[in-house]
């Protein structure tokens, strides 16, 4: 397929195909990985250099801040010098690739022959590729660039703001690692970003981030607007505190009268609890507050009742009540002895040794905003609290900021259970979000009580941090159905595949694929392009496939990979056609039926 190479950086002279050269890629299960890899053979000429290989301690440590310490550096072999530095820039291409938002599996190198080759997954190929040859770029600069620690720094930086953009958003991160887990297939959803199918065919769950398909849309909009959603939940009889939308300072009068203090102040359509104010008590901070909020709505702001209590998120997912989640800005207890620093370096110990915490949470920030709340109070991070007084480094329960999250699902009372029910079932939603203020969650809802909005797509890692398993999060979110439906394969000689001869007659529902061609009974389809794995994709993107049926030949199989990770059953050639030990050993792996020989 040729030699891969990037755009060569200013000054570079290097001739493309200096690096690597593009060998296949993978669209299923291969010889390497049971995932989606490419492959790619190095240039020895390139690899054998000793320099490189004494270099790569210099990289790792310039990477420590993208990237946790690479596991293979004690594996690497300085007798093999090209191997060595191969493996170690696949693990590091690896390493970056997760380190935004990927969930990239697979990744090795090894010798075959005088050759050293390396695999490595992907989300997007073209992305791997790039991410492997920045790699190698950086190897290669180390021995003559003199400010290569400023260049490896705003290079890398730029390669992973591209992973930002082409990888999963961190909702379907999650989504796809529980999935995974508990064994549902699950593939991007062509020409709809941040959408992916988990299953296949009639048993497959469309999902936005952890918005469900059957959400419905009127609702997903009104959600979206923080007004619009306290109108409708109080014309249902719904507690809801009282609020004002502003278009204009001129409005602040009317909304102090309307809203009364304590209040807050909010973009109409913000998310994330960003350019919030609270505890406004004086006509000089609501305009304050007015004026943040201002900067980013679109020509709204929400001035909003501040009740008094704890933030709760209530999610309910197809009718089911899943959890109740306490949500209290950071904070640190003082002891009298301690600096606020050193409170905060136990509490960051703390949360890694909690599994949840450590895996799904965000470690307390010690940014300006933290700072300038000190600052207001007299306080720094050098300062010394008094004994059990309890101090909140943020004004909002955010979870980027590193808020307290808390299960209180159990002791929740069943009538802001019966609620929140009603809620999503009103709004016609599946997955739903709703935040709750209360000072006892245990109570029943009250005139201090309030709902506050709803989320239509919502963050499933605010359970998982309150310690809710994983596997309980995205079985609610997937529902029951989502899996495997049947699956068969039929390997044919060469001959027979390129006669592209029509199946036998199938009934309704039964996909099939022969070669490039595809369909749905007696019903031909046009995939996106000719290929056996679009042509599987198409129909198991199709909720009416109850089962498929594909036929493929060997070359296409050793070319491009298996169009699917697991068949029922497996028909073999006859002997006239061979099949590669290596791939034959896989097809084993990827059956859990019977063959036919």
């Amino acid at each position: 397929m040729g030699f891969y190479f990037m755009s060569a950086t200013r000054g570079d002279s290097r001739k493309p195909g200096s690096y690597f050269q593009l060998e296949r890629v993978y669209t299923g299960p291969n010889i390497h990985s049971s995932d989606p890899v490419v492959r790619v053979s190095w240039n020895n000429g390139f690899l054998k250099k000793r320099s490189f290989f004494e270099s790569l301690s210099v990289m790792m440590e310039a990477s420590a801040s993208w990237v946790e310490l690479l596991d293979t550096d004690a594996e690497l072999d300085p007798s093999d010098v090209a191997l060595a530095v191969g493996t170690f820039l696949t693990n590091w291409s690896w390493k970056i690739l997760n380190a935004e938002r990927g969930f990239v599996k697979s990744h090795g190198s090894q010798r075959d022959g005088e050759r050293v080759i390396s695999w490595i997954g992907y989300h997007d190929p073209t992305l791997s590729l790039q991410v492997l040859d920045h790699a190698a770029e950086s190897i290669r600069r180390l021995s003559f660039d003199q400010d290569w620690a400023t260049w490896f720094a705003r290079s890398t930086a730029s390669i992973l703001k591209i992973c930002r953009v082409k990888h999963p958003d961190y909702q379907a991160k999650f989504l796809m690692q529980a999935a995974d887990a508990l064994n549902i297939p699950y593939f991007a959803v062509p020409s709809m970003p941040r959408c992916w199918q988990y299953g296949w065919g009639r048993r497959g769950a469309l999902s936005f981030e952890t918005g469900i398909a059957e959400n419905s849309y009127l609702f997903h909009q009104t959600a979206r607007n923080k007004p619009e959603t306290k109108a409708f939940l109080r014309s249902l009889g719904f507690p809801v505190a009282r609020d004002c939308v502003v278009r204009s300072q001129a409005g602040l009068s009317r909304a102090r009268r309307r809203v009364g203090f304590p209040c807050v102040t909010k973009p109409v359509d913000g998310k994330q609890s960003r350019n919030v104010t609270v505890g406004i008590t004086s006509p000089d901070q609501l305009l304050k507050g007015f004026e943040e909020a201002w900067q980013f709505s679109r020509g709204r702001v929400l001035i909003e009742q501040m009740l008094q209590g704890d933030v709760h998120r209530l999610m309910v997912v197809r009718g089911e009540y899943l959890c109740s989640v306490r949500r209290v800005p950071a904070s640190v207890i003082g002891d009298g002895i301690s600096t606020i620093e050193a409170l905060l370096d136990e509490k960051e110990s703390n949360r890694l040794a909690d599994p949840a915490k450590a895996l799904y949470g965000y470690a307390v920030p010690r940014n300006d905003e933290m700072k300038k709340r000190l600052a207001k109070r007299s306080l720094s991070l050098d300062s010394v609290l008094p004994e059990n007084f309890e101090y909140h480094l943020f004004d909002l329960p955010r979870t980027s900021l590193g808020s307290t999250l808390t299960d209180v699902t159990n002791i929740t009372h069943r009538d802001v259970k019966q609620m929140a029910m009603a809620i999503a079932e009103a709004m016609r939603l599946q997955c739903i979000g709703i935040d709750y203020i209360s000072r006892d969650i245990s109570l029943p809802p009250t005139s201090t009580c309030g709902f506050l909005e709803v989320n239509s797509v919502p963050s499933i890692q605010i359970p998982l941090v309150a310690g809710i398993k994983h596997e309980k999060c995205v079985k609610a979110i997937l529902g029951q159905r989502a899996g495997r439906i049947p699956s068969t394969l039929k390997i044919v000689s060469g001959d027979e595949f390129k006669a592209h001869k029509q199946p036998e007659e199938k009934q309704h529902g039964e996909g099939w694929v022969w070669g490039q061609t595809c369909g749905i009974g007696p019903m031909k389809l046009v995939p996106k392009t000719a290929s056996t794995f679009e042509c599987a994709r198409t129909l198991l993107m199709n909720p009416r496939v109850q089962r498929i049926d594909i036929v493929t030949s060997v070359d296409d199989l050793v070319k491009n990979g298996l169009p699917l990770d697991y068949f029922d059953h497996i028909a073999f050639p006859d002997g006239s056609t061979t099949i590669p030990p290596d791939w034959q050993a896989l097809l084993q792996q990827m059956m859990g039926g019977t063959a036919d020989r």
